[in-house]
């Protein structure tokens, strides 16, 4: 059976999706199929969401610290694991079983991931992920051509991002 939420026109509203199923509630048996094709859809959607987000960050920093030759040279390398970790988030996160409908339909022959595990590791990267990128530019700060007030400044919204 086709995952009728996986649409990109139902994506955005995935989250509204679940609800409406049972998230929240007790997702009632003869729901938890349509449950379990709009969590997939969330999963897919939200690594797509958080991993663009961290992409923008990255060219953020490379637009302003890029005449700092050690900087760039630290966001390339950024800019390749993040590639290399988005490549294989949204992969498993996709082809999470096989084949894709067994993800919510467990009588269809096929494998699936130990889900949980594999939530847990990616959490784990993505909290390395925010404090390298929250991390990274404390250094490179003092060397922008800034008033010592605009060093501040940013100082200060980099701490409120890592509150």
């Amino acid at each position: 059976m086709r995952c009728s939420v996986c649409t990109s026109r139902w994506l955005p509203l995935t989250p509204v999706i679940e609800v409406k199923f049972g998230l929240g509630d007790a997702v009632r048996l003869d729901r938890l199929q349509s449950f379990l094709q709009s969590l997939y859809a969330t999963v897919v959607a939200y690594g797509f969401t958080q991993l663009t987000i961290k992409f923008s960050i990255l060219f953020q920093y490379k637009r302003i610290f890029g005449q700092t030759p050690a900087a760039r040279k630290v966001v390339i390398g950024l800019l390749v694991w993040l590639s290399v970790y988005a490549a294989f988030c949204l992969g498993t996160s996709i082809i999470t079983c096989w084949p894709v409908e067994k993800y919510w339909d467990a009588t269809i022959p096929g494998a699936c991931i130990d889900r949980s595990n594999l939530h847990y590791a990616i959490a784990g990267f993505n909290i390395l992920n925010d404090l390298t990128l929250l991390i990274f530019p404390m250094p490179f700060l003092r060397h922008l051509h800034v008033t010592f007030r605009a060093k501040l400044v940013l100082v200060g919204v980099f701490a409120c991002g890592g509150l």
